[in-house]
């Protein structure tokens, strides 16, 4: 009986090849070339990601504790339901202006320049974003979501104003000098954050698949831009939430990325001059 040979790589299944009896002829495979099921492949070549119930094996803080809140946070895209995504992410944005300015009209801080420049980068801000969303928008956000979703969406993005009732609460009053570097800061993470906006959005309709999906120049940015006035770490903490969302759905995606991670959060401290030495 002829001896058969075999051949076996990570990507290809094995191709048994058989010896022809007659030497000139052509050698063929007795199976065609088909890709390694997943379960032969070595572990490191596979996500290690679990059910949408379950969370990714490995997940950051919370979703490392509680499993449970993965399908909250991520919740699946609906083709029908109580009302799109990009709306809920939109109502945050236009309250960014409301809410700062209703904050300094009830504390009464007027002559309060921290507060009325926090007014105006917060507000201008939001109604950039929907500008941008109007221009360029993610196409991620046009799926629908359920009421519920909704709601935990905006409690989320309210979070935000606890950064302007802060300022007006305590009558946080920065030095001219500080003030400048808040601007200057909060131009260049303004920058930053639609500038990479829209190369992802360019990127993903001229070379689809292409996308390094780092958030690095994003997050950082947003975080830079908004928070710069508000004298005290909490904005560096919620920042830190988005960036635990951001590596988890970069772990799901399975998309090529970099690893930058949290480069942008210790400037904000640089701002603030304070909580230096906190850790997120």
């Amino acid at each position: 009986m002829p001896r058969r040979y075999s051949f076996k790589s990570q990507r290809h299944a094995s191709i048994n090849i058989k010896p022809p009896s007659n030497p000139g002829a052509i050698i063929e495979p007795s199976s065609p070339l088909s890709p390694v099921p997943q379960a032969s492949l070595p572990q490191a070549a596979i996500p290690r990601c679990a059910s949408a119930s379950q969370g990714p094996t490995e997940a950051p803080f919370p979703f490392s504790y509680f499993p449970y809140l993965y399908p909250i946070i991520h919740a699946v895209p609906l083709e029908t339901g109580f009302i799109r995504v990009r709306h809920a992410v939109n109502l945050s944005k236009f309250l960014s202006l409301v809410v700062p300015l209703y904050f300094v009209y009830r504390f009464n801080a007027w002559e309060n320049m921290t507060a009325c420049l926090y007014v105006a980068m917060h507000g201008t801000y939001g109604v950039w974003w929907l500008v941008k969303n109007s221009i360029f928008p993610d196409r991620r956000w046009d799926a629908f979501c359920p009421l519920w979703y909704f709601c935990v969406v905006n409690v989320m993005l309210w979070s935000y104003f606890a950064i302007p009732y802060y300022i007006c609460v305590n009558n946080v009053q920065l030095p001219p000098w500080r003030l400048m570097l808040t601007v200057m800061v909060w131009a260049s993470g303004l920058l930053l954050t639609f500038i990479s906006d829209f190369q992802k959005s360019l990127l993903i309709e001229v070379a689809p698949g292409q996308l390094i999906n780092t958030k690095f120049f994003t997050y950082p940015g947003w975080t830079l831009g908004a928070n710069g006035a508000s004298d005290h770490c909490y904005p560096a903490r919620v920042r830190a939430r988005d960036y635990h969302e951001g590596e988890i759905t970069k772990a799901v995606s399975g998309v090529p990325r970099m690893e930058i991670k949290e480069l942008g959060v210790p400037a904000i401290y640089l701002v603030t001059g304070q909580y230096a030495g906190s850790t997120l």
